[in-house]
């Protein structure tokens, strides 16, 4: 699934300004630090229901117009909104009257299984590998830039648990690497430069070449 959210290598949106705001603070609204401390305390009392990354798959589902408009705290509060109504919690009537008309049932708290496998990690140091090319029909780490692109693997970092199946309501841990790729591989407009680009990736996003 290409979403919105994964801008990497896109071309069109002109380049990235680095912005430092004088006073240094992450709120700069007063309903922003408000609204940013009700997503934390759902996505604790969610968990594993309602885990972080289910909820970047349905913030990822956000229109793209909304997406590239509204503000980071925003699209927060709209992800939780709409998990709370497709899951029965709350309707869209008690979200613009600012009051509940029912007490939903208690949210279910069985624990995924873990699926992992106790595997050595399949690439060295120093191996070459390329990223598979297949569309996800979910949540994924992995940059849409680096699809079917060749580097090599620079370290290894152990296991962790893969995003795409955290957003299944899945644990699966899976060996982590980082990768590293010629500039000019990613974008042929950087050929003759030395630019690398290091890139984190899970094992069952590469393959070898």
């Amino acid at each position: 699934m290409d979403g919105v959210h994964d801008l990497g290598g896109r071309e069109g949106f002109g380049p990235i300004p680095w912005r430092q705001d004088a006073d240094g603070a992450p709120f700069h609204a007063d309903w922003e630090p408000r609204a940013w401390a009700l997503f934390l305390v759902f996505l604790r009392h969610g968990y594993p229901v309602w885990g972080l990354d289910w909820c970047r798959h349905v913030k990822e589902r956000i229109g793209p117009l909304e997406y590239l408009s509204r503000n980071y705290f925003d699209l927060w509060t709209q992800t939780a909104m709409a998990i709370t109504i497709e899951d029965g919690f709350a309707s869209v009537q008690e979200y613009l009257d600012g009051r509940s008309t029912f007490e939903p049932a208690a949210l279910p708290r069985e624990i995924p299984t873990d699926s992992s496998l106790d595997n050595g990690p399949a690439f060295a140091v120093g191996a070459g590998v390329r990223v598979k090319h297949n569309l996800p029909d979910s949540h994924t780490r992995r940059p849409g830039y680096t699809r079917g692109r060749r580097g090599v693997v620079a370290a290894q970092a152990g296991r962790h648990p893969l995003a795409d199946a955290g957003a299944r309501g899945e644990i699966l841990n899976e060996h982590l690497y980082s990768v590293a790729f010629d500039a000019a591989e990613l974008w042929p407009e950087a050929a003759g430069r030395r630019d690398k680009v290091y890139v984190d990736l899970w094992e069952s996003y590469l393959e070898r070449p």
